[in-house]
């Protein structure tokens, strides 16, 4: 697990390069740090695989809070790292981020982080939508911003459908599609995730995704009603 997770942040910070972000060895030194303390807490949980909510998730909301860092340049690194490497690390709990947050402070602080084990796990506590709770601080308004990110575009429509899935739902209903099954989870949650951005960068990313999600449902109508 330890080299996977080194391997797969330096593949991050290569990507991240590519599209303009230069990241200084200071700041790489807190991503390789922040990689290997996760690769000890995993050790001493049983992460859940649950489809669209995989490890993988938190290392693409760690990519776009460095990308929304870089192009805001406001918030503490190191806390935006480790919050959002950390933020669904009790994912399969109810309220997870409650519990996400409580693990991430008491291992941080066992780690001897305690100068920012107490923000982190404030910014992760903060991030969940149906926790409906306003951010504190700019890092928390980051945090809140790329995991609603991740649920927009052609990967949300992915992760809408991924777990839906894992829930035995319905592609949609066939009495109103609009309602309930995983196609209305696009019309009761995804689609009002665009006016709930806090950053500019933010705002901006989520109405291109946006954009693919409405063609991708109008034409999920179209075939449903033969007018492919």
């Amino acid at each position: 697990m330890r080299d996977f997770i080194i391997k797969r942040l330096q593949n991050s910070i290569i990507k991240l390069e590519r599209v303009g972000v230069k990241l200084r060895k200071i700041e790489k030194d807190i991503i390789m740090q922040a990689g290997l303390l996760l690769s000890e807490a995993l050790r001493e949980i049983s992460y859940p695989n649950i489809p669209g909510h995989e490890l993988e998730h938190s290392f693409r909301v760690f990519e776009l809070a460095i990308y929304i860092w870089w192009h805001e340049r406001k918030g503490d690194f190191r806390k935006i790292v480790f919050s959002a490497l950390f933020h669904d690390i009790m994912r399969g709990k109810e309220n997870h981020a409650f519990y996400s947050a409580k693990f991430t402070r008491e291992f941080l602080k066992n780690k001897n982080f305690d100068d920012i084990a107490d923000d982190v796990a404030r910014i992760i506590n903060e991030h969940s939508y149906s926790a409906k709770l306003k951010p504190s601080s700019f890092e928390s308004a980051i945090l809140q911003d790329v995991d609603r990110l991740d649920a927009l575009g052609a990967i949300g429509i992915a992760r809408v459908f991924a777990y839906g899935g894992h829930l035995k739902r319905q592609l949609y209903n066939p009495e109103d599609p609009t309602k309930g099954e995983s196609l209305g989870h696009f019309f009761e949650k995804i689609l009002k995730l665009p006016k709930l951005m806090n950053t500019e960068t933010g705002k901006k990313l989520a109405l291109k995704r946006v954009k693919v999600i409405l063609e991708f449902i109008r034409q999920f109508f179209r075939e449903l009603n033969l007018l492919e």
